[in-house]
Parts: structure tokens; sequence; C-alpha cells
């Protein structure tokens, strides 16, 4: 699995009944290397926000020529 850096099972490809073979064969394997997600899960597990910085608006400038 791409979790423990092992690219052998993925390269087999996804779903296939020959790929998930060894799983079938040995199931302490499957619950050591498989997770099951759920949707939610395998979305962002935290949502990763951007600092805030303080940004002040420039203030506007008063024209001379037009007093308010």
């Amino acid at each position: 699995s791409h979790i423990f850096g092992d690219d052998s099972s993925d390269s087999a490809g996804r779903g296939d009944a020959s790929a998930m073979g060894k799983y079938i064969s040995e199931p302490e394997l499957a619950r050591k290397e498989l997770k099951v997600l759920c949707l939610n899960c395998n979305e962002l597990r935290e949502i990763i926000s951007k600092p805030k910085e303080n940004y002040s608006k420039p203030k506007p400038k008063k024209s001379r020529y037009f007093p308010r």
C-alpha cells in the first residue's frame, strides 16, 4: 500500500480480485495494512486555513482640489 511505501499492490489495479487476493488469503495482513474510510475521511481530515494577517485598508488620500 502507499502508506507503507510498497507500490506492488497499487500497480496491479484497484478493485481487481487478483490484486486483493493476498488480503483474502491473509486477513491479518489486511487488518494491518488496509483502512476502510468513509467519504468524509477521504476528504481533508482538517480544514487548513491560512493565517489571518492584519491587513489594514489604506487611508484614502484627501484631495487638495475637491474638499469634502
